[in-house]
């Protein structure tokens, strides 16, 4: 770098910087961070967009549903090692309204083993 090239080392950052800002609606947000925050519809609605398929599809509502079990297991352990009220997190919005009132079948062992530690 000389004197008279500085400007040009300082601009060069700007070029991804933009790139991000421009391109940054066509990201997706993730249907786990919503089932997290307990907006399964929002979860539903992105994970649908994501795989590509209509939202009452079965493999969709049952990925949906391992989804969510994990979340609320994931909520109950950090409800259970939290020292104050503040650092729990809020309820579900919902109460799985949106699955079936079944398991998830045999051929999601994942999901099953998260079932059955439920």
């Amino acid at each position: 770098g000389t004197i008279q090239r500085w400007p040009y080392m300082l601009a060069f950052p700007v070029i991804p910087a933009f790139l991000q800002l421009l391109l940054q609606p066509l990201l997706l947000e993730s249907p786990r961070w919503y089932a997290l925050l307990g907006n399964d519809l929002m979860a539903e609605a992105m994970l649908a967009q994501i795989r590509g398929r209509a939202p009452n599809d079965a493999e969709l509502q049952e990925e949906l549903y391992c989804m969510i079990l994990q979340a609320q297991k994931h909520i109950d352990r950090r409800s259970d090692s939290a020292s104050s009220v503040s650092s729990r997190p809020q309820s579900r919005t919902s109460s799985f309204s949106l699955l079936p009132d079944r398991p998830p079948s045999s051929n999601a062992p994942a999901c099953t083993a998260a079932a059955s530690a439920a």
